[in-house]
């Protein structure tokens, strides 16, 4: 399987607050890339 990972521009990326779990409350603006990576994936007779 090939997959492509598209990359991305953080324009602006705000902490907003903090959840009861502990994990932060995030605000972004991203600008989408029509760059990738290509991402090969296959089985392997390893464990």
């Amino acid at each position: 399987m090939i997959e492509r990972a598209y990359g991305k521009i953080n324009l602006s990326l705000n902490i907003t607050g903090v959840r009861e779990d502990g994990y932060h409350t995030l605000e972004s603006i991203f600008l989408p890339l029509n760059f990738y990576d290509e991402i090969t994936i296959s089985k392997s007779d390893k464990m």
